[in-house]
């Protein structure tokens, strides 16, 4: 009888992993499609600004998160090379979306501030982001939802501990 549970309890776990497998692939493709589908959605921003994806992400972050204000902040909230944000930037500040501010604090400290100039290109992608939303979680209940925002965030948050680790 014990064999019987132990073949059981085997068959289930590897039915389970094999379960897990199959999820983190389609975590990566989700991940990947999202991707694709934001940068897709910036295209005309990108076209009619003259902006690159990145410079568009870091004014659209900036916007979004405005006491995660340095280049360092934006590497690594966006998984970005520390060079590339700095060019980034620099090209932002050049074009008069962005300026530097030094901390008051610590002078070696560089914040980041958006110009009046960067509010059309941030309303536009406002409202480009808000239909994207809308056409991607049409029929979604307001439970779906919930459920959604919810494992999202467990999702998100045993990532970030990982990464930690």
């Amino acid at each position: 009888n014990g064999y019987k549970v132990n073949r059981v309890l085997d068959r289930f776990l590897r039915q389970r992993e094999r379960g897990m497998r199959e999820m983190t692939n389609g975590l990566m493709v989700w991940a990947h499609s999202a991707k694709r589908l934001c940068s897709k959605n910036a295209e005309a921003l990108v076209k009619e600004f003259g902006l690159s994806h990145v410079e568009i992400g870091i004014l659209g972050f900036l916007h979004d998160h405005p006491k995660l204000d340095t280049s360092r902040d934006i590497a690594e909230a966006l998984l970005l090379a520390k060079s590339n944000v700095s060019n980034a930037v620099e090209n932002l500040v050049q074009r008069g979306y962005l300026r530097r501010e030094a901390d008051s604090e610590d002078r070696r400290l560089i914040h980041l501030k958006l110009m009046d100039s960067a509010q059309e290109l941030i309303q536009r992608g406002e409202t480009d982001r808000t239909k994207l939303l809308a056409q991607l979680f049409s029929g979604f209940s307001d439970e779906e939802m919930k459920l959604l925002r919810s494992f999202s965030q467990r999702v998100y948050d045993n990532m970030q501990e990982m990464l930690r680790e």
